[in-house]
């Protein structure tokens, strides 16, 4: 181990320029150029309702009683009665569960970190935008474990995180036969989406339709590329949506109307021998909800300092996410290309 006595340098060693009657020393111009991902898409898009308690309690009809039926017009039913003899009374209500989940982040500044950028006039400035890091850091955490929270289901009090849209959706279904740009044959996307929209919405037993499609930017790209090889009436509308981030998105023209088809990288897609899977997500929005506990954002607490000095800000968030009628509602469509 080498140890240096402490000495002085010249101002020519710190200088940018030395030009013996004028020194230049470094500044920097003001602000922090940024290229990180901030924008989250399917977050402030989901329902936030405060919850029951721990865990937040919900229930779910999987059935209608079937007892409407024709009777003769003198007779009724039986020997003069209009009522029926027998009656279903199970409406297939079922009570359901959803545990609340933890998220926290934290930042921190020491004593005399703080007091250089005070003195040096960026305080505000860069406490802002840390604050504003630790919060974007925050929500995409959070739009990723909503997707691909690694919980089994909404009533799983074990694991930390979410339990995700991917694992919720019960509803599966895969492209055999994908489009081809070679030989144009195969089966295009948006062609079977439509289809399993106008399958989902011929099941009279629900009252249940899709709000948006979601799927990773590589496949969103292909989708539109495929719709542009195809001979006739285009499925695809560009800009056909704005979303709340600002993003102007395609929308897809299916049975319900049209959908808009947003981008989302936390959708992501995996290696499967010598092709790539994707997975597009077919949601109702209105029916996944965050339930929150006192606040649905997160909230931020200064600690009080210690014999250290630092000061020490903490971000917290309870709620957990659940998919409500998870096997009729969505659908999930894997192709792999």
């Amino acid at each position: 181990m080498s140890i240096e006595n402490t000495k002085f340098i010249s101002a020519a060693s710190v200088a940018d320029y030395n030009q013996s009657h004028y020194w230049e020393f470094p500044e920097f111009q003001q602000g922090i150029q940024d290229f990180i991902n901030r924008k989250v898409t399917i977050l402030p898009r989901i329902k936030t309702v405060p919850a029951t308690g721990y865990p937040s309690r919900y229930k779910e009809q999987t059935k209608l009683p079937h007892n409407t039926a024709f009777a003769n017009v003198r007779t009724g039913v039986e020997n003069g009665s209009y009522g029926l003899t027998s009656v279903d009374d199970d409406y297939g209500r079922v009570e359901k569960v959803v545990f609340l989940k933890c998220m926290v982040n934290r930042i921190k500044y020491s004593l005399f970190d703080k007091e250089v950028v005070q003195q040096q006039g960026l305080e505000t400035e860069r406490l802002q935008k840390d604050f504003t890091d630790m919060l974007n850091d925050f929500y995409m955490t959070q739009n990723d474990k909503i997707w691909n929270g690694a919980a089994t289901g909404p009533d799983d009090s074990t694991s930390l995180e979410y339990s995700g849209i991917l694992t919720q959706v019960k509803t599966k279904v895969s492209i055999a036969n994908p489009y081809d740009f070679t030989t144009k044959q195969g089966d295009m996307i948006t062609d079977q989406i439509r289809a399993q929209i106008a399958k989902q919405l011929a099941d009279a037993k629900w009252n249940v339709y899709p709000t948006a499609v979601y799927a990773d930017p590589v496949l969103v790209d292909r989708i539109i590329n495929e719709e542009r090889s195809r001979e006739g009436v285009r499925q695809v509308i560009p800009d056909g949506v704005t979303l709340a981030n600002g993003w102007k998105v395609p929308a897809i023209n299916t049975a319900i109307g049209n959908l808009p088809l947003i981008s989302d990288a936390a959708i992501k897609a995996t290696s499967a021998d010598t092709k790539t899977k994707h997975t597009i997500a077919v949601i109702n929005e209105d029916l996944i909800e965050r339930h929150y506990l006192t606040s649905p954002t997160p909230r931020i607490f200064k600690m009080s300092l210690n014999d250290s000095l630092i000061d020490d800000y903490i971000a917290v968030l309870f709620d957990g996410l659940v998919v409500k009628g998870a096997d009729c509602a969505h659908f999930l469509m894997d192709v792999s290309i």
